[in-house]
Formats: structure tokens, C-alpha cells, sequence
């Protein structure tokens, strides 16, 4: 649970295991997560309160003084976290695409369309010969 908590805080789960003393493989680690429901859930949702870190950290790289050199590794850093955030909490973070669509849809002509052609597709000119 402390290292659940310490990705709530803004750290990643592999500095999570690098820093515990019990040199704990990442995929153990991992499969024990999964193996709970309720563990699942709880380190679901601190990926997902880490994201609001992640934000807090992007205004940060954002507003640093950097020289020109340090712009590429600021937008770098800042992309990384805005994938993350998407990935981690999609609600919020997530990419959206909408569509707009003018005009409406028959379904009945639609069933129709699709009906005559399944009609056509029967009929079959079969020629015997003897």
C-alpha cells in the first residue's frame, strides 16, 4: 500500500521499487496488483491522481527559465506527461474526437437496401446439362 500511495504522489512505479529495500521485480509487483480486484482498483486510481501531479509539474517546466538548449528537453518532458495523463486518466486527460453529423439516418431504408441485396445475392441462374 505504501508504494500505491507513493504513485499518488507524483512518483513512478518503477522508482516506487527501485527505492523499497526488498528488490522487488516489476512484473511480481505487477501480477500481485492484478491478482486483487480491490488492489486493482486502488493502484488504478493512483495512477489516476498522479496525472494532477503530472499537471502541476507541466506548468512548472513550462514557466522554468531555460536557455535555448533546454526548450527540446522541456517540451519532451512536458509531451511525456500529457501522454501519460491521457493514458492514466482518460476521463480528464484522455484525447476526444468528435464527429458532427448533419442530416439523419432511415434505418428502415437502410434494412431495405440491405434486404434487396441479400435478395439479389439468391437468385442464381444455374443451367443443367446433360
Amino acid at each position: 500500500m505504501r508504494a500505491i500511495d507513493s504513485i499518488a504522489h507524483g512518483m513512478s512505479l518503477s522508482q516506487v521499487l527501485r527505492d523499497d529495500q526488498r528488490d522487488i521485480d516489476y512484473n511480481d509487483f505487477y501480477r500481485w496488483i492484478k491478482k486483487d480486484p480491490t488492489r486493482k482498483q486502488l493502484f488504478d486510481e493512483a495512477q489516476e491522481l498522479r496525472t494532477e501531479f503530472m499537471a502541476g509539474e507541466i506548468i512548472e517546466i513550462a514557466d522554468a527559465e531555460d536557455s535555448i538548449e533546454d526548450v527540446n528537453r522541456s517540451k519532451l518532458k512536458i509531451d511525456t506527461r500529457k501522454w501519460l495523463m491521457g493514458a492514466h486518466n482518460r476521463k480528464k486527460y484522455g484525447a476526444t474526437t468528435s464527429i458532427e453529423m448533419t442530416g439523419g439516418i432511415s434505418i428502415t431504408d437502410a434494412l431495405s437496401a440491405a434486404r434487396a441485396r441479400i435478395v439479389e445475392a439468391e437468385v442464381i441462374d444455374v443451367e443443367v446439362k446433360e
